[in-house]
């Protein structure tokens, strides 16, 4: 499913994108003084919002991405395309600017950040408390945390497994999960398989009672079966955010307030629902 990662050239209106931002970033600053306080947001907070050439001097936002996770980074050696790309397309044509991705692998994309190689990481990137010291993290766009599908109405949680089978990843998160959660209650049987797309076959096959995967498995797979009717109730949360360089504070602003609005106006998901459809 390649798309354009193109991005198209924002229109003329009466009252530029950057100015309609920098509004929403005062009211943010101002409404969310004890946000502010704890997220590290204080000086401009305390002083000013953000100019959009503080944020982002050159005019253009370099983003890192690994071009290997399909469908949120593809590179096929002609274009980049995904879920990610489309976000930093959208992000940049708000903020007026230019984009520029720099491809690479995922273990190089926080030292990229740190040395400056980079402005912005987007790139299905897990929120990591270890990880808050080095770099700054936007409010998050997409939760990947671990999904119970089943085609059995009763069965709406952990807690309603036992005596049921359940199908996952062997030695996978859901795995871990599935062990943590036989400790607290009665028994249930573990159906290890050696790929989360196999476990959803296990319950559209009526082999196992209810599969445990996270959440893109379940998406792309059930893009596959569109009409497979099944429930899906979700377990934990793994949450996908933007990672912004810790010394461009002002870069961070103007992202999460961005990212605000592409989310509550329902950009964000139907940026999702493109790449998660089988059409």
């Amino acid at each position: 499913m390649a798309k354009s990662s193109k991005r198209i050239e924002p229109q003329e209106t009466n009252v530029s994108r950057q100015t309609e931002i920098r509004v929403l970033i005062s009211v943010m600053l101002m409404s969310f003084a004890a946000y502010v306080s704890v997220t590290g947001m204080i000086d401009w907070y305390r002083d000013r919002p953000p100019t959009i050439e503080e944020a982002f001097p050159t005019g253009t936002m370099v983003v890192g991405v690994d071009g290997t996770f399909t469908p949120f980074a593809v590179d096929n050696g002609q274009e980049m395309y995904g879920i990610d790309i489309d976000l930093a397309n959208e992000l940049a044509e708000r903020m007026e600017l230019d984009v520029r991705f720099v491809n690479m692998g995922f273990d190089g994309l926080y030292d990229a950040l740190i040395d400056g190689q980079v402005d912005v990481v987007i790139s299905a990137l897990l929120i990591n408390s270890a990880r808050t010291r080095d770099v700054r993290y936007t409010l998050p766009y997409f939760n990947n945390g671990l999904v119970l599908v089943t085609e059995n109405e009763a069965l709406d949680s952990m807690q309603d497994l036992p005596g049921t089978s359940l199908a996952l990843e062997y030695g996978s998160s859901a795995h871990s999960e599935a062990n943590f959660r036989l400790q607290q209650l009665e028994a249930f049987e573990l159906m290890p398989y050696e790929l989360p797309r196999y476990a959803l076959d296990s319950v559209r096959l009526n082999e196992a009672d209810s599969a445990l995967v996270d959440n893109t498995t379940y998406l792309l797979y059930q893009s596959e079966y569109p009409d497979w009717e099944n429930q899906s109730n979700r377990i934990t949360n793994a949450h996908y955010a933007i990672a912004a360089r810790y010394d461009r504070e002002a870069a961070w602003v103007w992202l999460n307030a961005v990212l605000a609005g592409i989310k509550r106006d329902g950009t964000m998901q139907t940026i999702i629902d493109r790449w998660f459809s089988n059409s």
